[in-house]
């Protein structure tokens, strides 16, 4: 019997009501075997049902509340302080990102690598059943067949989001915005944006967020390197980029160029742009004619057994 499926029969069995007391001592007392490397408070409660899964030195502080029937992913690094509430359906927190006190997560939620979530801070991915037929109690349109829904929540890398903020469900937080405290954030917010207000809106800016048509290895460009890359690491040289994850995005100006050349060294598959290129050691080339747009975030993936020693370079043809 696999571990996995060891904490799955030891919480299933446990969780009838008049063992529920001896269920949460034994597995608080479990937790240094069940998870080894996590730095797991004995105070807090993890209800593992589902996939859970973390990097290296990851915390997770006292009295959290940890609910997992779908899937919960934690990056390198990643800290959860005291009293937060999570439950996830699908939920995935990049490196280096902080969760302060008394956060709730529920549901469906991406949140990058580098992100600040303050105190009691709100993110869900759900929410009730209010319009369907309205005269009828809230609660009980919530037990109409299909009342339930989820609409993905996304928090992308470097992001900070202010004290008591409510992020509601649907809504994506572009790279390097900022979210004002108490905030209710119902729209989509461009990247490098502060927002702030109920319902949040534009406040100010931190950069003019403007795709070149290179990305060069400089403070300047580091806003275009998306998604994935350890834009906190010393770049090796110029135009060349070293991974910080396995799935990775650049942000880029097409205009005027008729091909993108991706240069990869040390990878032998990626995913461009929907097309598979598989390569030992050479150059992946996308024709600008299948963009949609002048400015495009291109999405790339290596296997994660390569993640380390992967780099790449991209520049253009007309």
């Amino acid at each position: 019997m696999s571990l996995l499926q060891l904490n799955t029969l030891l919480t299933v069995i446990l969780s009838f009501p008049p063992l529920r007391s001896l269920r949460l001592f034994l597995l608080q007392i479990t937790y240094p075997f069940r998870y080894p490397g996590l730095s797991l408070s004995l105070s807090s409660h993890l209800l593992n049902y589902g996939d859970f899964s973390y990097g290296s030195d990851c915390v997770i502080s006292s009295n959290c509340l940890i609910d997992i029937p779908g899937a919960f992913s934690l990056a390198n690094e990643v800290i959860i302080h005291k009293s937060t509430t999570i439950s996830a359906h699908n939920i995935t927190i990049g490196s280096q990102t902080s969760l302060q006190t008394n956060v709730s997560l529920l549901g469906n939620i991406t949140i990058g690598s580098f992100c600040l979530i303050a105190p009691r801070v709100f993110i869900s991915s759900g929410s009730h059943s209010f319009k369907r037929n309205p005269p009828v109690n809230i609660r009980d349109q919530d037990l109409l067949p299909d009342s339930h829904y989820s609409s993905l929540v996304t928090i992308e890398e470097d992001c900070w989001i202010g004290v008591n903020s409510v992020i509601l469900p649907g809504v994506t937080i572009g790279k390097g915005s900022v979210v004002g405290a108490n905030s209710v954030v119902t729209m989509d917010v461009p990247p490098y944006t502060v927002v702030g207000g109920a319902p949040a809106k534009p406040i100010s800016t931190r950069l003019h967020f403007s795709p070149p048509s290179t990305i060069l290895a400089t403070d300047s460009h580091v806003p275009y390197l998306y998604r994935g890359f350890n834009t906190r690491s010393s770049f090796r040289r110029d135009l060349l980029i070293r991974l910080a994850s396995c799935n990775f995005a650049i942000c880029i100006n097409t205009k005027g160029k008729s091909m993108l050349h991706v240069a990869i060294q040390n990878v032998s598959c990626i995913l461009s742009g929907g097309l598979y290129y598989y390569v030992n050691a050479g150059i992946a080339s996308l024709p600008i004619s299948q963009l949609e747009s002048d400015n495009l975030c291109i999405l790339l993936n290596v296997l994660p057994s390569e993640r380390e020693k992967a780099t790449i370079s991209c520049f253009w043809t007309k």
